[in-house]
C-alpha cells in the first residue's frame, strides 16, 4: 500500500479546481455534467476552529467566557455533549471531517501531508449535486504552512510530509511539492487561504511597514507580543487580524451566493484559539485575573501517569510557571475565543441580512482540544479528554430540533454523511461514518457503541463511562526504547477530571484487556494494515519507575561565573543497583520542545545506591563554572541517576534528568550572577 502522491497528479486531478479559486466566483450556473440545484436543498456553513475544547465555551458551561454567536446555535440547534474526535492532530482531523474516514483510509496520518485529490469530498459530492462550494481560511491539508520559512521543513519552497509504507509501518520524509495555504484541496471552487492571500490582504492596510511586510506572519503567526509564558496579545490588532479578514471573506462569499442561483457550502476555517495564546487587545484582558480560577486537576501528581508528556517543559509548564502565568494563560485562551465568537457574529448575521438563515445548516466544531492548564499542562501532545472531545453544534430552523443536548457518542467522521445526508446529496462509497440525522429527530436512539481516536502510535477509546488510553508505541524518552508508555483508563462519570489511573490496577485488568480487544478488532475490521505491529507493540513493558527523586536545596553564587548546587537524593522504596553510578547535573535552554545542553557535569554517586535505604535522605554538593560565552537568560537545572547501560527511570517517571529549578544567568559588570527558583513539585 501506498500512501504518496506526485505533484504531477494532483494537478491533473485538480486543475478544474484551481480555475475557479483566488476570487472566481462559482454561483451563477452549474458546472457541465452536474445534477441541477433543488430549490429545497440547504445552503451548508461549516465553522471550525483550531485547538477549542468543550470547556472554552459557554453554551458548554463556561461562565467566564463570553460566546453569545455558539450560544445562540446551542438554542437553536442541537448540541452533542461527547463528540469525538477520530484522528489526531490537525491535519488528520481536518482531513476525517471532510471525507468521512479514518486517517488511514484517507491518506493523512500526520500533519503537513497532502490530500490525494482522488479521495471524495464534501466539497466533490456537494459540487456534483449542483453546489457552489467555498472554502475560507487553514486547511492544513496542502502540505508545509510556512514554504520557506526556516524551522518548518527543509525545502525552501512548497513541500509536504510523503508517506511511505514497509512491512514495520509507516514512515515520512519532506518532498517538494503540496500548496500550502495557498491552492484548492479536495475540490472546493473558492479558495482563500491564510498565508499568501492574507499576506496580500496586509499590504493594503494602514498598519507600519514592519507588520505589512513581515515575512512570517500568516498562519498561527499573529506577530505575539511576548512568549506564551508571558502575557501576550497580537500586534496585528483586531481590525486586521486573520481572524477579522477570514470572516470579511467568508461574509463577501455569503452575500456573492446570494446573488446566484445554486446553494452553496462554505467552509470556514479559524486559525485559533491554536497557539500562540494572543489575541488582540482588549480582548487579552476582558476578563479580570482575579477571576480566574484554575483547574481542579491543576495540581494533579501524576501518579503512574503517562511518562512522555511530562518530560516536555514546554508542555507540562506547572513546575516552572506560577499560579499568575497559568491564569493568564487561561485568560488570554478565553479572550481570544471570545474575539473568534464576535467574527463568528457578523458571518451569521449575513446570513440574516441575505435572507439565508432558515435554509442554511450552520456546523460549529473543532478540530480538536487545549489542555488549558488541565493536569499542569498546556497546548496539546497528551490523551486527556479535553483534546478529544470537541464542541459540535449544528442548527437548521425548522428542520432540526431546537435545544437539544444530546448525549450519545458520535464522532467527527460522521459530519460529511450527516450533511449530505441533511441535504439529500448521496453519501460516496467508503466513508467510515454515519449519518447523525436519525440521531437528532430521535435522541432516544442509542448512538454508537464506541468512539475510536486512531493516531498511529496511540489511541483513545470511549465507551459508555469509560475512557481508555492505549500507548502502544515505543517511548521515545526511554534512553533506547524497549518500553513503551502508560495505559490510562478512567470512569468519566465517577472522575470527571481523570485524576486516577485505573489502568494499573488488578481490579480493572479484565476491563482494559477487554477495550484493547475492541480497539484491535475495529481495526481489523477496518482494515488496518499494521494490525499485527500493535498487538506486537502491546507486549512491550511500561516503565518502572524506581523508588529515588532528586531534590534541589540550594544554589550558591561563588562569583566570577562560579557556582555551588547542594541537592539530595531521596529514597522512597529500597533498591537494587548494581555497577558504578554516576550523579549528572546539567544547565538546559529550553527551545521549543528541544532542549539545549548550556553547562553539564558528571559525578560518582556516594554512598553508592547499593548501601541506600528506603526512608533516607543523601544530601550531594557540586561545585562548577559556567562557560565564558554562556547567554544571559533562563535555565532549567536537571539532576538525573545515570547507571550503564542506560539511565535508572526515577520515581516521578523522567528517564532521567528530571527539571528541579529554574536559573536565571545574568551579566553583572562583565561577571555572570545566578539565581535559582525552584520548580514546583
Amino acid at each position: 500500500m501506498s500512501c504518496s502522491i506526485t505533484r504531477r497528479e494532483f494537478m491533473k486531478t485538480a486543475a478544474g479546481a484551481f480555475g475557479l479559486a483566488l476570487g472566481g466566483w462559482p454561483f451563477a450556473t452549474a458546472p457541465a455534467g452536474s445534477a441541477p440545484a433543488s430549490p429545497r436543498r440547504p445552503n451548508i456553513l461549516f465553522i471550525m476552529t483550531d485547538q477549542e475544547s468543550t470547556e472554552m465555551d459557554g453554551c458548554y458551561g463556561n461562565k467566564l467566557v463570553k460566546t453569545p454567536a455558539r450560544d445562540a446555535l446551542a438554542a437553536g440547534g442541537v448540541r452533542f455533549t461527547n463528540h469525538y474526535i477520530a484522528a489526531f492532530p490537525c491535519s488528520p482531523s481536518r482531513a476525517t471531517m471532510i471525507t468521512g474516514r479514518y486517517s488511514f483510509h484517507h491518506g493523512i496520518l500526520t500533519n503537513d501531508m497532502w490530500l490525494d485529490p482522488a479521495i471524495p469530498t464534501l466539497a466533490t459530492a456537494l459540487g456534483a449535486a449542483g453546489y457552489a462550494t467555498g472554502w475560507i481560511g487553514k486547511s492544513h491539508l496542502g502540505g508545509n504552512m510556512y514554504p520557506g520559512v526556516a524551522g518548518t521543513s527543509p525545502l525552501a519552497g512548497y513541500s509536504y510530509h510523503q508517506c511511505e509504507t514497509s512491512p514495520e509501518g509507516y514512515h515520512f520524509h519532506w518532498a517538494e511539492g503540496g500548496v500550502g495555504e495557498d491552492g484548492p484541496i479536495g475540490g472546493f471552487q473558492h479558495w482563500v487561504g491564510g498565508w499568501k492571500h492574507y499576506k496580500d490582504y496586509l499590504k493594503t492596510t494602514d498598519l507600519p511597514e514592519s507588520i505589512r511586510n513581515d515575512p512570517g506572519v500568516g498562519g498561527h503567526n499573529d506577530l505575539p507580543s511576548a512568549p506564551d509564558d508571558q502575557h501576550a496579545y497580537s500586534r496585528v490588532g483586531e481590525r486586521h487580524h486573520m481572524a477579522h479578514f477570514l470572516a470579511d471573506e467568508a461574509i463577501r462569499f455569503i452575500r456573492g451566493a446570494a446573488a446566484g442561483d445554486k446553494p452553496f457550502c462554505c467552509v470556514l476555517s479559524f486559525y485559533g484559539p491554536h497557539l500562540p495564546v494572543a489575541p488582540p487587545q482588549p480582548w487579552d484582558t476582558m476578563i479580570d485575573l482575579k477571576d480566574i480560577e484554575l483547574p481542579a486537576n491543576f495540581n494533579d501528581p501524576q501518579t503512574g501517569k503517562p511518562v512522555g508528556p511530562r518530560t516536555n517543559p514546554r508542555l507540562f509548564v506547572r513546575p516552572h510557571w506560577t499560579d499568575e502565568q497559568a491564569r493568564d494563560f487561561i485568560r488570554r485562551a478565553l479572550g481570544y475565543v471570545s474575539y473568534i465568537d464576535a467574527q463568528i457574529a457578523r458571518v451569521l448575521a449575513s446570513l440574516d441580512e441575505t435572507g439565508r438563515s432558515a435554509d442554511t445548516i450552520v456546523l460549529f466544531t473543532s478540530d480538536h482540544g487545549e489542555m488549558l492548564t488541565q493536569h499542569g499542562m498546556i497546548y496539546k501532545g497528551t490523551l486527556y479528554n479535553t483534546l478529544f472531545n470537541v464542541p459540535l453544534i449544528m442548527r437548521w430552523p425548522g428542520r432540526l430540533p431546537a435545544g437539544q443536548v444530546n448525549d450519545r457518542l458520535v464522532s467527527n467522521i460522521d459530519l460529511l454523511p450527516t450533511l449530505l445526508d441533511l441535504a439529500g446529496v448521496p453519501i460516496p462509497e467508503g466513508v467510515d461514518g454515519m449519518s447523525l440525522k436519525p440521531l437528532m429527530q430521535d435522541p432516544r436512539l442509542p448512538g454508537r457503541e464506541a468512539v475510536f481516536t486512531y493516531m498511529m502510535d496511540k489511541a483513545v477509546v470511549r465507551r459508555g463511562e469509560w475512557k481508555f488510553s492505549f500507548n502502544f508505541g515505543e517511548l521515545r524518552c526511554a534512553g533506547g526504547g524497549g518500553e513503551r508508555d502508560f495505559d490510562e483508563l478512567y470512569n468519566l462519570k465517577d472522575d470527571p477530571h481523570e485524576l486516577t489511573n485505573l489502568a494499573l490496577d488488578k481490579d480493572h485488568a479484565v476491563l482494559v484487556a477487554e477495550l484493547k480487544a475492541l480497539y484491535v478488532r475495529f481495526l481489523t475490521e477496518a482494515k488496518y494494515p499494521y494490525v499485527d505491529a500493535v498487538r506486537a507493540a502491546d507486549a512491550l513493558p511500561t516503565p518502572i519507575c524506581r523508588g529515588v527523586l532528586p531534590a534541589i536545596e540550594r544554589l550558591e553564587d561563588l562569583g566570577g561565573g562560579r557556582f555551588a548546587i547542594d541537592y539530595a537524593w531521596r529514597i522512597t522504596e529500597d533498591l537494587v543497583l548494581r555497577g558504578p553510578t554516576q550523579d549528572r547535573i546539567q544547565l538546559l535552554r529550553v527551545r521549543g520542545n528541544r532542549r539545549e545542553v548550556a553547562w553539564s557535569t558528571v559525578q560518582p554517586t556516594t554512598p553508592p545506591p547499593r548501601n541506600w535505604q528506603a526512608g533516607q535522605t543523601y544530601p550531594r554538593r557540586i561545585e562548577g563554572a559556567l562557560p565564558e560565552d554562556m547567554k544571559p537568560g533562563a535555565y532549567m537545572l536537571a539532576v538525573g541517576l545515570v547507571t550503564r547501560p542506560k539511565p535508572i527511570r526515577l520515581a516521578s517517571g523522567y528517564p532521567t534528568d528530571m527539571p528541579l529549578a529554574e536559573v536565571r544567568v545574568t551579566r553583572d559588570a562583565a561577571q555572570l550572577r545566578l539565581s535559582l527558583r525552584p520548580y514546583r513539585a
